[in-house]
């Protein structure tokens, strides 16, 4: 678990705070472990959040969705700047 924290993988932990089968400490120990993670700790709700609770679950995930999608947008548009900047140099 000590390289988990290296993994630049977008993640999102989600987790019910009465889970009987999984207890919460190990959601705890996940948003530890994987600290750039998104993560949802649903309340009043037991080891399946999605079927409990499926609208805040499926709000997250959208939410979730829609950052890595936005991160990607971010990303490419700097590689665009530069490589324009390369360009521009080269023509200079």
């Amino acid at each position: 678990s000590h390289r988990y924290s290296t993994l630049q993988y977008p993640t999102l932990i989600i987790w019910g705070d009465r889970d009987w089968l999984v207890p919460v400490k190990h959601y705890e120990k996940f948003i530890k472990d994987f600290p750039h993670a998104q993560h949802l700790l649903v309340a009043n709700c037991g080891h399946i959040p999605q079927e409990e609770f499926p609208q805040e679950v499926l709000n997250a995930v959208l939410t979730f969705l829609q950052s890595i999608n936005q991160e990607k947008v971010e990303e490419r548009r700097r590689e665009i700047e530069n490589k324009r900047e390369e360009l521009q140099a080269l023509l200079n």
